[in-house]
C-alpha cells in the first residue's frame, strides 16, 4: 500500500511541477521512470522527478547533461546512489497521506481571479521574487489555489492538484504560530476536494515534525539535489 501511495504521490508532485513549469514556457516530459523538463525551470521547481524506486544514476545524469546550468533532481525514493562530486544534497523530506479528520468548511476561500492570485503568491513568499503563478496555472482543471484570510488579507494557504486517485497537497504556508490550525483548514479543503481520493504530499525533514499533527502518516523518504556545473 505504501508504495502504491509513494508512487502515485511523486506523479501527482511532478503533474504539479509539470503545470507550473509549462505555465511558464519550460515544457516537461513524462516517462515512464521519470518526469523532466530541460528547460530553464521557474526558481525552487526541479528539472527532474523520479517516477519509480528502480529509476537509475545513469538514466538521470543522461537527462542532467542536457540541462544548461545547475539541474535540480526530487529523487521521490531516496534511492539514487548521485556522486557527491557532481551532485549536492539540498535537503531531505518525508511523503505523507492524510488521515481523516473533521471537516472545517467557512474558514477557506478558493482563489479564482488573476488579482487575488497575485496576492496569494506575495503572501506565500518574505521577499520579493519572480512571479511564477499566472491565469494558466490558475485555470487549470486539476488545480485548487486555497486561500486562508485573517480579514481581506491572505495569511495563509495551500495549492491542491487532483491526478490519478490522488490529491496533492503543497505549497503549504501560515502565520507564525498558528500551523496547527492552519493545516487542518487546509486539509479540510483537500478532503473537499479529493472526493473519495487519497490526499498525499511532502513536508521537509526540518518541517516535519513542527508541522505535521497526528492528522498524517508518514510513508517514506525523499531527497532533493542540485546537480554543480561542470
Amino acid at each position: 500500500m505504501r508504495a502504491g501511495l509513494i508512487r502515485r504521490a511523486a506523479i501527482n508532485n511532478a503533474k504539479w511541477c509539470s503545470i507550473v513549469c509549462q505555465a511558464n514556457g519550460a515544457l516537461g516530459v513524462f516517462k515512464d521512470q521519470a518526469w523532466y523538463s530541460v528547460a530553464d525551470v521557474p526558481m525552487y521547481y526541479p528539472n527532474i522527478v523520479t517516477l519509480k524506486a528502480s529509476c537509475n544514476w545513469h538514466l538521470v545524469e543522461s537527462i542532467a547533461k542536457k540541462i544548461q546550468g545547475k539541474a535540480s533532481l526530487k529523487d521521490s525514493f531516496d534511492t539514487l546512489q548521485l556522486p557527491a562530486s557532481k551532485y549536492e544534497k539540498l535537503f531531505g523530506g518525508k511523503w505523507f497521506v492524510a488521515k481523516s479528520i473533521k471537516l472545517r468548511r467557512s474558514r477557506y476561500e478558493i482563489v479564482r481571479s488573476v488579482g487575488t492570485l497575485k496576492d496569494w503568491e506575495e503572501a506565500i513568499s518574505d521577499k520579493p521574487t519572480v512571479s511564477k503563478f499566472n491565469y494558466k496555472v490558475l485555470s487549470h482543471p486539476a488545480v485548487r489555489i486555497i486561500a486562508v484570510k485573517k480579514g481581506d488579507k491572505i495569511t495563509g494557504g495551500c495549492v491542491l492538484t487532483r491526478s490519478n486517485e490522488v490529491v496533492g497537497l503543497t505549497n503549504f504556508f501560515y502565520p507564525e504560530g498558528m500551523q496547527d490550525d492552519y493545516w487542518l483548514i487546509c486539509l479540510s479543503a483537500a478532503r473537499i476536494f479529493a472526493g473519495k481520493a487519497s490526499v498525499v504530499g511532502y513536508m521537509r525533514d526540518d518541517l516535519l515534525h513542527a508541522i505535521m499533527p497526528a492528522s498524517t502518516m508518514e510513508l517514506g523518504p525523499l531527497s532533493v539535489w542540485s546537480r554543480k556545473e561542470s
